[in-house]
């Protein structure tokens, strides 16, 4: 089909598939769901973007792609792990606000996440790599079940107890059970056999922490972690769940202000249940640009609406937008 419609060399298009298919760390799960069709047009947008940057002066490639449907979405865009861009199309709060915090009890989505392992670009001094995320809508065994059910068998998407390894079945399981009898977070970390990556798991009642998607992403970047994968699934007993398969940002690992991973990770585990209290606050934006740690974060918030509630009678206050302010 790529041949075809002859917009990639025909010397070119073998590379340009296996590229897709092997060096972006997309699950298989992707090619099974989607048309050869979508996926075609997916491999000549992203040559596309690689030709285009031949003609921009700074040479830079800039993948922005979206997709987006009733039922599933597909968000693929190029950015520098660990680091924070106000230029990026910002694609994570678009599909948290869209799909996940704005899901009606009626319509739910699961979320699958990748980050390429090699750069985009490799002859280039660029850091940036492929960041490709895919959302789908629930399918459950049970749409209605109790709320204190936790069977997965009965309360979980289809497709994603027909992808799910044994091990991630019973990790979630055991979650599921705290989860229902707690009206906060469940959080546990894992070894991953083999690697230095992390799993962090995290489950919480739906749309009990609106923005925490995309807050969870500035959070272990500020540790100078990013995330490999990061999946989010729903349950139709009203819990959600997000594991993340974290690792430690090579292109930080010479800045002695981040801790080791072992480290990072017992320090992300703890602030996760600040971060669900107020996923979201004034000084957002100083937060995301790792500026102010997500304790200094929230201190500062709670004192911006502690001095707004008692000195200010006239009106609402104007939001802090900067470190002044703070």
């Amino acid at each position: 089909m790529i041949t075809a419609a002859k917009w990639i060399p025909d010397d070119r298009v073998d590379s340009q598939i296996e590229w897709f298919y092997g060096e972006l760390g997309i699950d298989d799960a992707y090619f099974q769901i989607e048309s050869v069709d979508v996926i075609s047009n997916h491999i000549t947008t992203l040559y596309a973007a690689k030709v285009a940057a031949v003609v921009r002066d700074d040479k830079r490639e800039e993948i922005r792609l979206h997709l987006e449907t009733d039922d599933r979405a597909i968000y693929i865009d190029n950015n520098e792990p660990g680091v924070s861009n106000s230029e990026s199309p910002r694609y994570e709060q678009r599909l948290a606000a869209k799909y996940l915090d704005g899901s009606t009890t009626n319509k739910h989505f699961r979320v699958e996440t990748f980050r390429s392992p090699s750069n985009l670009n490799r002859t280039s001094a660029s850091k940036a790599t492929i960041h490709c995320q895919f959302v789908y809508q629930c399918q459950f065994v049970k749409p209605n079940p109790s709320p204190q059910e936790t069977s997965l068998q009965i309360i979980g998407d289809k497709t994603f107890l027909a992808k799910a390894t044994e091990n991630t079945l019973q990790i979630y399981q055991e979650i599921l059970d705290l989860a229902v009898n707690r009206t906060g977070p469940v959080i546990q970390a894992f070894d991953v056999e083999g690697s230095q990556e992390k799993r962090l798991v995290v489950a919480y009642r739906q749309r009990t922490a609106p923005g925490i998607f995309s807050a969870l992403s500035n959070l272990y970047r500020y540790y100078g972690v990013i995330s490999s994968r990061k999946y989010v699934e729903q349950f139709s007993n009203g819990i959600t769940i997000m594991s993340m398969y974290l690792t430690p940002d090579l292109g930080q690992s010479v800045n002695t202000k981040f801790l080791p991973i072992k480290q990072s990770i017992c320090q992300i585990s703890n602030e996760i249940s600040l971060l669900y209290c107020i996923p979201q606050t004034a000084f957002q934006s100083l937060f995301a640009g790792g500026r102010l740690s997500l304790q200094e974060t929230t201190y500062g918030h709670c004192v911006w609406v502690f001095a707004q509630h008692f000195l200010n009678r006239l009106g609402t206050s104007p939001k802090p937008n900067s470190i002044d302010h703070y």
